[in-house]
């Protein structure tokens, strides 16, 4: 009786296979046709899975970047509100400070656009808008990835963005307003082996000419300036050595240099006693090098440059510390403001060997003293405070220019 249920069972369950399959089989289906669709059923579900992570993350972040498969936008907007000190002794400086009203203005808006051609070629630019115009502010075309790639375009020069160093303020340094603010056309190549980077330039150069320390368009100071000129043909190195002291702790070392001629504009477009400093030499070097050590949220960096404009001689050098405290919970309505970056900056330029005057800015030894507070408001939503004690050295008084500065900066 036992054998005749187990027959039973095992036929019933064979009729439960071979029925279907038969009918399968009728309708013009075969093993084959059902493996073909298994797969195709397990790659959309692949498919379903990715979609989820990435709506996950987009969950998280709140951001939404508009990418195709080839092509990515994305882009910044910064609007301020500036307070400069007041300088009325024209008689004294030359000038005053331009704007001292306190003031809200649009500051900028970036488009960030790159075309992806393939894994290793691609195209990307930035667009950059203010009050004044828009500009294509930097571009390049780029080959190759490590641990060896080319570039031809509008970019920084070599040694900036080469480490761990970032900014982190709105205001520039007086190294970054003198020597890596702009940009120049050019050619680079580059390359990553192990903890070393190197960057090899040549490029159109950029103009020695003015620019103002902080956001005031007053008492201004030489800056390499990207209206590059012709005859300007700069020649750069940028090498940098990473050290991995520990988990989330690097240390980077970072070395550099460029070298071109000055043009006869140049020199003429600069204030008398600069003129006599540079005297009759066209040469031009930059050399200096960075210290950038980074562990976790915190940053501390050191940088000197050493210029040489002719015989004239510029001394720069700039330290910084920054850390960034997140909060466990946000602080406001269980959503706003989840970190918060203290940022120390002190920075100085002496001119070695100019006779300073009061009514020639360019000839003053500078020191800038940058105070700053960042929060991190809401996602990609940041508001910068920031406080710069601008110091000069004039050969006489010294002119009241300090600055308060609060940027709303969103990153789209």
């Amino acid at each position: 009786m036992r054998n005749k249920i187990v027959c039973l069972s095992l036929s019933l369950l064979l009729l439960l296979f071979v029925v279907p399959l038969a009918k399968a089989g009728n309708e013009g289906t075969t093993i084959g046709d059902l493996e073909k669709r298994i797969q195709a059923l397990e790659k959309q579900l692949g498919q379903l899975k990715v979609e989820k992570e990435k709506a996950k993350k987009e969950e998280v972040t709140g951001f939404r970047p508009l990418k195709a498969e080839w092509l990515e936008l994305g882009g910044k907007l910064e609007y301020d509100f500036v307070k400069t000190e007041r300088e009325n002794d024209s008689a004294t400086f030359g000038e005053t400070t331009n704007t001292p009203d306190a003031r809200f203005f649009l500051d900028k808006v970036d488009l960030k656009i790159k075309a992806n051609i393939s894994k290793n070629i691609y195209l990307k630019g930035t667009l950059e808008a203010k009050t004044s115009g828009t500009t294509v502010h930097t571009w390049e075309a780029h080959f190759g990835g490590a641990p060896l790639w080319f570039k031809v375009g509008l970019f920084s020069r070599s040694a900036k963005g080469i480490d761990a160093y970032s900014r982190k303020t709105s205001t520039h340094s007086l190294n970054d307003t003198s020597f890596w603010r702009d940009h120049e056309q050019g050619v680079m190549l580059g390359g990553e082996c192990s903890n070393f980077a190197w960057r090899l330039s040549y490029s159109d150069g950029l103009d020695l000419a003015k620019k103002q320390p902080a956001t005031d368009a007053s008492f201004k100071m030489l800056q390499d300036n990207k209206l590059g000129k012709p005859g300007k043909h700069e020649v750069g190195v940028a090498l940098r050595y990473r050290m991995e002291l520990a988990e989330k702790n690097t240390l980077d070392l970072t070395g550099f240099g460029y070298w071109d001629k000055l043009t006869a504009g140049e020199i003429s477009g600069t204030q008398t006693n600069i003129q006599t400093a540079i005297g009759s030499s066209d040469s031009q070097k930059r050399l200096g090098g960075r210290l950038t050590w980074k562990v976790g949220d915190a940053l501390l960096a050191y940088e000197r440059v050493k210029a040489d404009d002719g015989s004239l001689e510029r001394t720069a050098w700039f330290a910084q510390a920054s850390y960034k405290y997140r909060f466990a919970n946000p602080l406001l309505a269980d959503k706003y403001i989840t970190a918060v970056e203290p940022v120390v900056r002190y920075g100085e330029i002496d001119l070695d060997n100019v006779i300073q005057a009061t009514n020639q800015p360019e000839t003053w030894n500078r020191d800038k003293l940058t105070l700053g507070l960042i929060f991190d408001v809401y996602k990609n939503v940041k508001v910068k405070t920031e406080y710069y004690f601008n110091g000069e050295t004039t050969g006489g008084k010294e002119p009241n220019n300090d600055e308060f500065l609060m940027q709303l900066l969103v990153n789209f």
